[in-house]
C-alpha cells in the first residue's frame, strides 16, 4: 500500500472515530504522541540491529546467514555502542526484548543467558555458533 493510500485510510478512520469522542483534539494529540514513540523505537531498533551486524562481522560472522550466540553482557555492550547510553545487563536484556529486532531472540547456551542472532538468510537447521567461533 502506498503512503498516500495509508494516509487516506488513516484520515477516514480518524474522522469516523474521533467524531464520536468528547475531546477529539486531545485524542488526536495523544495518538500522534504515541506514534512518535513507536517511530522512535523502530529507529532505535534499526540502529541496534546495524550495530549487532557490524559487531558480528568484526567477530568473523556473517550477519546475513549466520546463527550466533551472543552472551548477555556482550549484547549489553553492543546496545551501549548503538545507543550511546550505559545499560546494566538486566536492563539491556529488557530493552532488547522491547525493541523486537527480528534477528534477535533471548536464549541460553550451556546454561548461560544470551541472545541468538539468526540472520534472515540463515538455514533453518543452522547450528548456533558461539561468538568468535566458526559455525
Amino acid at each position: 500500500m502506498s503512503q498516500s493510500q495509508d494516509q487516506f485510510r488513516w484520515a477516514a478512520w480518524a474522522g469516523g472515530v474521533l467524531s464520536r469522542v468528547g475531546q477529539p483534539q486531545e485524542c488526536l494529540a495523544a495518538i500522534q504522541q504515541r506514534q512518535e514513540v513507536v517511530d522512535d523505537d523502530a529507529g532505535e531498533a534499526d540502529l541496534v540491529a546495524a550495530e549487532f551486524r557490524d559487531a558480528l562481522r568484526r567477530a568473523g560472522h556473517d550477519p546475513e546467514r549466520g546463527c550466533v550466540f551472543v552472551p548477555s553482557g556482550t549484547a549489553a555492550d553492543w546496545l551501549k555502542a548503538a545507543t550511546r547510553r550505559h545499560w546494566a545487563t538486566n536492563r539491556a536484556t529488557a530493552h532488547l526484548k522491547a525493541l523486537r529486532v527480528p534477528e534477535l531472540s533471548p536464549t541460553k547456551k550451556d546454561g548461560r543467558p544470551g541472545w541468538r542472532w539468526r540472520g534472515p538468510g540463515a538455514a533453518a537447521e543452522a547450528t548456533m555458533a558461539r561468538l568468535g567461533e566458526s559455525p
